[in-house]
């Protein structure tokens, strides 16, 4: 299976619960019995958040995944991810992803409304940035932080 990072991730609206998700290409027959959960990292700048699939893992027949990532840290703008889908059975590591991504919210009529009324208090939306290019192999190169505890804990 090989999985990607949608290139525009979206907080839902009002909230800072982030939408990180992306296509999967199952390789079949090869992948008929697989059954995964995908972790994440995304960097801005300074600030890095990671979150895993819960719930239902991902098998043949699902076009993407999914993970939701409950964050104060990351704003609109550029970041990096990487991404990893581990076999649920095996707990091996299946595949590996890492690309840039923008980080947007979803335009909504009630989210004009509400940037109008921000805008005219004054209050200029939050812009972000990925690291500089120079800092995304080390990003991808670290240690994931799952690797410290134990599966359950992480898959929540």
């Amino acid at each position: 299976m090989v999985g990607k990072f949608d290139t525009t991730l979206y907080f839902e609206y009002g909230t800072n619960k982030l939408d990180v998700c992306g296509p999967i290409f199952w390789d079949m027959p090869t992948d008929a019995n697989m059954s995964i959960r995908v972790e994440v990292e995304l960097k801005q700048g300074n600030q890095t958040e990671s979150g895993a699939s819960n719930g239902a893992p991902f098998s043949p027949l699902d076009p993407e995944w999914m993970v939701y990532i409950n964050t104060g840290k990351l704003v609109p703008g550029t970041a990096i991810g990487r991404a990893r889908a581990i076999d649920t059975e095996s707990h091996d590591v299946v595949a590996r992803w890492n690309s840039p991504v923008k980080i947007d919210r979803r335009l909504t009529f009630a989210a004009v409304r509400d940037l109008i009324v921000a805008n005219t208090k004054g209050a200029l939306p939050e812009i972000g940035e990925a690291p500089p290019q120079r800092e995304w192999d080390e990003f991808f190169e670290q240690d994931w932080p799952s690797n410290s505890a134990p599966l359950e804990a992480v898959s929540g």
